[in-house]
């Protein structure tokens, strides 16, 4: 009679030519899950990254699902524009965005104009990755034919407060951020149209609806390392509304300042998140006339 272990080896000689019998199989890839601590990392005051573009053309649109590669190496554009730094800045202790993580600064436009001072606070906390709103700083622009616009330097937060990202973030969750409204504060003088020092408002409603479309590698321009990554697949919509003296200021005002009332955009993109470097690629695409396009890539450059 053969013992326990002689028929577990005389199984083995028989099937292991088929099975591996007793070999270490490879452990299978899986995907990553992007927590709060590992955005915390990459996002919060005193850091900066550095961007740059790929080429529209050279850019194709991310495959979804499971277990992928997506190289985007080979798809830097020969005479790419320079690369932009952004620094993230400490959150100035007289600002109501108390649960603000980090501040940017950077120019706010308001259509044909801009003014030179915007700072924006974002929130990294145990539920997600937020905008909380902003401060178009204190401004006066003197324009051709005597008009004056000014911003008031107030603040003005989302409400509620706009997720960007859901934390934790895993492969097929899916979320949304519904009728989340800021309100700009202006003065405007324009003689020609007896206009002098009226309260202006600029009104941005925005939805966004996301959801977790693919896992796997990534390879980007100048860094030849696979990064694991998440696919998150965004659309934004942004609603802009203009009040002058509590009423909707005339179409003819509004044009000559590059405004419609009520127009709205739509952004597309595929975003990338890694565990370690945060963000690090987004792909913005349009499906104008049935086709889908590339129309803007950023990722960050990894040393």
């Amino acid at each position: 009679m053969f013992s326990k272990t002689q028929k577990f080896l005389a199984v083995c000689l028989f099937v292991g030519v088929l099975t591996g019998c007793g070999e270490d199989e490879p452990e299978p890839n899986k995907p990553i899950t992007v927590e709060a601590s590992d955005m915390q990392k990459t996002n919060a005051p005193n850091q900066s990254h550095v961007s740059g573009k790929l080429a529209n053309t050279l850019t194709a649109i991310p495959a979804e699902g499971e277990d992928r590669t997506w190289d985007y190496s080979g798809s830097k554009s020969a005479t790419p524009p320079p690369n932009v730094t952004t620094n993230l800045l400490s959150v100035p202790t007289n600002t109501a965005f108390g649960s603000a993580t980090y501040s940017t600064l950077g120019t706010a436009s308001l259509g044909a104009v801009s003014f030179s001072s915007l700072r924006t606070f974002y929130e990294v906390s145990a539920t997600g990755f937020y905008e909380l709103g902003g401060i178009v700083g204190a401004q006066t622009l003197n324009l051709p034919n005597n008009v004056v616009l000014s911003s008031a330097g107030n603040e003005a937060a989302f409400a509620p407060k706009d997720l960007l990202y859901k934390l934790p973030l895993a492969y097929n969750d899916s979320y949304t951020s519904t009728n989340a409204i800021t309100t700009e504060n202006y003065v405007l003088t324009v003689p020609a149209f007896g206009i002098n020092q009226a309260p202006v408002v600029r009104k941005l409603t925005r939805n966004r609806t996301a959801k977790v479309t693919g896992w796997g590698k990534l390879k980007l321009p100048d860094n030849g390392t696979l990064i694991d990554v998440l696919q998150v697949k965004v659309t934004e919509t942004g609603v802009n509304n203009y009040l002058l003296n509590g009423a909707t200021p005339p179409a003819q005002l509004l044009t000559s300042f590059g405004l419609v009332e009520g127009s709205s955009s739509t952004t597309n993109a595929y975003v990338f998140i890694s565990k370690n470097n945060g963000i690090v690629l987004n792909i913005n695409y349009s499906n104008a006339s049935g086709a889908t396009l590339v129309t803007n890539t950023e990722y960050k450059v990894i040393n």
